[in-house]
């Protein structure tokens, strides 16, 4: 019989009982257990003591005492707990001041469901690249890659891609780089000639590309389509891993390499027009600060 994975034990700290039940509610069951709710010191304290949980959400405006006393008082009996403040309020002065009482995070209402759960296993230290996510990733970005070439009218299927044995290589003249942020960060690189870019501009646009800057512009939204599906689709098979893609950049030029030493990239290329997009895209295990 397989062993039952053991769940995420959270405390829920709010004098809303229906604030606490959003909270409650965004809280997937097959990996979290609410232990307990509380709504002021005394409650908070007793909770804790009795049910000791993983970790523990807590609201800032309560009637006896703010959340930050209250995450203060907390952690002088009990050390070792571990809070992510959830509240309506948020200023940088309250965050520091949060930070420097030992909270692990600070999220702002109404906060979204996989964002919470993000900030819940971060405070644990839970850091994941699942191996479900390493051998499946690959697969999503080509798909989103061959959905959204036959979209520009290009017929393409993911069998006709080619993986590419070595990443890194040089550059084909436009490089589109779009970062990965979440519960695990990455990277992916779109790569192709400015030919290649211009025929793939013109099939998007449905007219003659205007100027350069605006084939560098097409592109960029095109990458960055790419990636938002994929990471998309991801979002939806892993729960809480909160992928965000960050705004594209856009490097020039022949003959230069794009690396990233600390992600292990998966390269896959497709061969339209006259020439090929590259596609290359990986994720690293990185714990992120809380500045």
């Amino acid at each position: 019989m397989a062993e039952e994975k053991t769940k995420i034990r959270v405390l829920v700290v709010d004098d809303s009982p229906f604030s606490r039940a959003i909270l409650i509610n965004a809280l997937p069951e097959e990996e979290f257990e609410v232990v307990g709710e509380a709504e002021d010191l005394s409650s908070v304290l007793a909770q804790y003591s009795q049910h000791r949980p993983d970790v523990v959400t807590m609201d800032v405006a309560m009637p006896d005492i703010d959340g930050i006393g209250c995450t203060a008082r907390l952690r002088k009996e009990h050390p070792e707990a571990k809070v992510v403040i959830v509240s309506s309020m948020w200023d940088e002065a309250m965050a520091q001041e949060a930070k420097a009482q030992g909270a692990c995070g600070y999220l702002q209402k109404p906060v979204q469901a996989d964002e919470l759960v993000a900030a819940l296993r971060e405070a644990i230290g839970l850091h994941r690249l699942p191996e479900e996510l390493d051998s499946l990733y690959p697969g999503v970005f080509a798909g989103a890659l061959v959905d959204n070439l036959n979209r520009c009218g290009i017929s393409f299927s993911q069998e006709d891609l080619i993986q590419e044995a070595k990443p890194g290589d040089t550059s084909l003249g436009i490089t589109i780089l779009v970062g990965i942020t979440g519960e695990v960060s990455g990277r992916m690189a779109m790569d192709l000639s400015y030919a290649t870019a211009s025929e793939l501009a013109r099939s998007l646009l449905k007219r003659e590309p205007k100027r350069p800057e605006e084939v560098h512009q097409v592109m960029a939204e095109f990458a960055n389509i790419v990636a938002g599906h994929a990471t998309s689709r991801l979002n939806k098979q892993f729960k809480g891993l909160a992928l965000r893609v960050s705004p594209p950049g856009i490097i020039t030029g022949e003959g230069y390499r794009v690396i990233s030493p600390h992600i292990h990239s998966a390269t896959l290329s497709a061969a339209i027009f006259d020439g090929k997009v590259v596609l290359s895209v990986g994720f690293k295990k990185e714990e992120v600060a809380w500045t």
